[in-house]
């Protein structure tokens, strides 16, 4: 039981990888767009990101959800 729930979460190098490519991808999108809602909205998911990033664990499915 212990190794499966080790295995749902990402290790912290794939965690901060893995949520960095996420925030890279969207400030790419911010620096394209020029609406202004859309690069708000990327803002706010760049912060979120950054937030699941700070957490102690993250599973893939939370990645993903994101």
């Amino acid at each position: 039981r212990a190794e499966s729930l080790q295995e749902e979460y990402l290790t912290t190098t794939n965690k901060i990888y893995e949520t960095n490519k996420l925030m890279r991808k969207a400030q790419q999108e911010i620096d394209k767009t020029t609406n202004s809602v859309a690069k708000r909205r990327l803002a706010d998911f760049i912060a979120e990101t950054d937030s699941l990033q700070n957490k102690n664990k993250l599973s893939e499915y939370e990645l993903k959800i994101q």
